[in-house]
């Protein structure tokens, strides 16, 4: 349903000053013209592949467009948003300086109001490398989650696919890709063009999308205590993860049964890890009173701070 930003999009990837390109259009069944547009695009372009599936969703989409290409290097634009000329070109030029695995850049989010604002904490190019890269990339909110910033060498998506039917997939699968990156780089270009529609998937913030949040902080942290990692970062994204529970458990009604799944799944996170929970000195006084309040008298909860923002 991209229909009138479907031009736009695939023209900047057209006119991209790095051309050696494999560019793979993904029509997840889109009940609009969106469709035919990729297919004359194919016969516009010999770079064009298309691929029309029935609707299963952004992670879906992604996967079918991973499964069917043949590159080296991998990188996803959405298909509402654009990118600047030389997008791919500043990113694989500092792929190859830095040997790095994997290189990602800032974005310049676009408002419907026309306004604009810029995104990157980095003013020069930035390698990290190992554990110590895992690390920050789990706990530094300056590397962000996004997975059409980056470039990708595609293969650290082997064994890998998005997971499908959840939100924020990329916040959920990302640190198993970084974990098989030994170097990845951020550099100062802003060169993304993230469009912020109205009503774009995640500007539509509804169960799913606070569930998805919820469950892709609680998967960060099981990756990291699998991991073996820091004890502060195993810490860190403990307590990200229950920031988002308590957020779910307020804002996510409970009147359908999906809804009512959701809910339970996010009290059983917290019951199951409650030790950990309780020793961590990275969640306040006030959020331990809260989290217990949900564990054992959830609707106490539900009453007493319906009208906090969380």
């Amino acid at each position: 349903k991209v229909e009138p930003y479907l031009e736009r999009c695939v023209r900047s990837i057209l006119c991209q000053t790095y051309q050696n390109l494999e560019i793979i259009l993904v029509d997840d069944g889109s009940p609009d013209r969106c469709g035919e547009m990729c297919d004359a695009f194919a016969k516009e372009d010999a770079r064009i592949r298309v691929l029309h599936k029935e609707n299963g969703g952004l992670s879906d989409a992604r996967n079918a467009g991973l499964d069917a290409m043949q590159g080296e290097l991998v990188g996803f634009v959405d298909g509402d948003d654009w990118i600047y000329p030389e997008f791919y070109d500043a990113l694989y030029r500092n792929l190859i300086t830095f040997d790095a695995d994997l290189a990602e850049g800032g974005i310049v989010k676009m408002f419907d109001s026309g306004e604009t604002e810029e995104q990157n904490a980095f003013t020069e190019p930035t390698c990290f490398a190992g554990q110590n890269g895992l690390e920050a990339y789990l706990v530094d909110d300056k590397i962000p989650s996004y997975a059409c910033t980056k470039l990708f060498c595609a293969r650290l998506f082997e064994g890998l696919r998005f997971p499908v039917g959840v939100a924020y997939e990329d916040l959920a699968l990302l640190p198993r890709v970084f974990d098989r990156a030994e170097r990845f780089v951020c550099v100062p270009e802003n060169l993304y063009a993230y469009c912020l529609r109205e009503d774009s998937i995640c500007a539509v913030q509804g169960s799913k999308q606070t569930f998805g949040l919820f469950n892709a902080f609680a998967e960060r942290y099981r990756f990291a205590k699998e991991k073996e990692l820091n004890q502060g970062v195993i810490e860190i994204c403990l307590a990200k993860a229950c920031v988002f529970a308590l957020r779910g458990v307020k804002r996510i009604p409970g009147k359908t049964e999906r809804e009512k799944a959701y809910l339970l799944e996010i009290r059983h996170f917290l019951r199951i890890y409650r030790k950990e929970i309780s020793r961590n000195p990275r969640i306040g006084k006030t959020e331990h009173r809260k989290i217990k309040l949900v564990r054992w008298v959830y609707p106490v909860f539900r009453i007493r701070y319906r009208k906090e923002r969380v």
